[in-house]
């Protein structure tokens, strides 16, 4: 049976947890944004003051239910919420979980958010329950601001103190990140990823798949590499998925060296190849006028014919022009360029068709000189 810990004990381990993780934060020398983790301007100005964060920033003002423009399924419940309160009576939880459940509308949030703060004073209160709600409850909250679009509402779920009794914790703030991905927010991802450090939610190697991929789909190219390498100074580990998109988007826009740069990173992980990573590889030293090392590449970590023809006819197909639209402003460069870059695919191209048997791409289809190679 364990010994059942007095409130001296519980106060001396919060303490200790507290310092591990201010300790950890102050370990990322630089942070994202402009920010350091431990010297986030609104956390900061928090611990001078003495006052919580949410006493620095105005809370939901709501004067009269009536004047929200809520659906009738909410106003409903919520009578019966306050019915309950004004009666002095244990609120079902049921009753609080079918209010977030429906909202549908900033109306409904606002208004949702409301309960739970009166909620959150009158179990203080009457019952003399000074801990939050439970994680599940955070979690309806959040999911409900999300689809009303109300993330100014929904971010506070995410602050260290707040007068809703909501937990911050990293599942909520994935929520919010996995959204901005959805919806290619990009403002929606910062906003989060600043919540996250001035209330100390401490970033993993999910949160850095979520935002690398934000980056990738909004080809915010710099940004992305910026947000690695500061995970990676941080000894935040990045998956192998996530190498494969940094190598293959540096690729795809004509950065050798921000190539080279995620492949030194790939294998200081001590990671192998992909199919992926492979081709992007090839497409550096193609840029670079090596065509044969690209294929050296290839032939050395790609070993699935059907893989090669399908990555080798994206390759094809596409890339070249997709590059020099992205890379030249100058059109007459621009043509000179995509003239050269074919001739290095088509080299590239028949170089691999003889190492691989059955390996072909129709060169003559994408406008480069030279037939097909022939099925074996």
């Amino acid at each position: 049976m364990k010994p059942r810990m007095n409130g001296h004990n519980c106060d001396h381990l919060a303490a200790e947890k507290q310092a591990r993780t201010e300790e950890l934060m102050k370990k990322m020398p630089q942070m994202l944004f402009g920010y350091k983790l431990h010297r986030v301007l609104g956390f900061n100005q928090s611990q001078q003051s003495g006052l919580p964060i949410c006493r620095l920033i105005s809370t939901t003002s709501i004067d009269n239910m009536q004047d929200l423009d809520c659906r009738s399924e909410i106003k409903v419940l919520y009578e019966k919420f306050r019915d309950e309160v004004q009666g002095k009576r244990p609120v079902p939880r049921e009753i609080l979980c079918s209010i977030l459940e429906q909202c549908n509308s900033k109306e409904d949030v606002k208004l949702a958010f409301k309960l739970l703060q009166e909620l959150r004073v009158h179990r203080a209160s009457k019952n003399r329950i000074k801990h939050n709600f439970k994680d599940h409850i955070s979690a309806l909250a959040v999911s409900a601001s999300l689809r009303s679009k109300s993330y100014g509402l929904g971010l506070r779920a995410l602050w260290k103190h707040n007068v809703y009794g909501l937990s911050p914790n990293l599942h909520n703030a994935h929520l919010f990140l996995s959204h901005a991905m959805k919806e290619k927010d990009m403002d929606l991802m910062r906003r989060t990823f600043e919540t996250m450090l001035k209330n100390m939610i401490i970033p993993t190697t999910q949160t850095a798949d979520i935002l690398i991929r934000i980056c990738r789909d909004n080809q915010e190219i710099e940004l992305m590499f910026t947000l690695a390498d500061e995970f990676l100074q941080n000894e935040i580990k990045l998956g192998s998925s996530v190498y494969d998109i940094l190598i293959s988007t540096a690729a795809n826009f004509g950065d050798i060296e921000k190539c080279f740069k995620a492949q030194k990173w790939r294998e200081n992980a001590g990671l192998d190849h992909t199919m992926a990573s492979s081709f992007a590889i090839a497409k550096a030293y193609i840029l670079k006028g090596e065509p044969q090392v690209a294929v050296d590449i290839v032939m050395k970590h790609c070993k699935d014919k059907a893989r090669i023809n399908k990555y080798l006819d994206m390759l094809v197909k596409s890339w070249p022009a997709e590059l020099s639209g992205k890379k030249q402003d100058n059109l007459e460069e621009g043509v000179d360029n995509l003239l050269n870059l074919k001739e290095n695919v088509q080299q590239f191209t028949e170089a691999l068709s003889k190492q691989f048997r059955g390996v072909y791409a129709d060169m003559e289809q994408y406008g480069m000189r030279g037939g097909k190679a022939t099925r074996e």
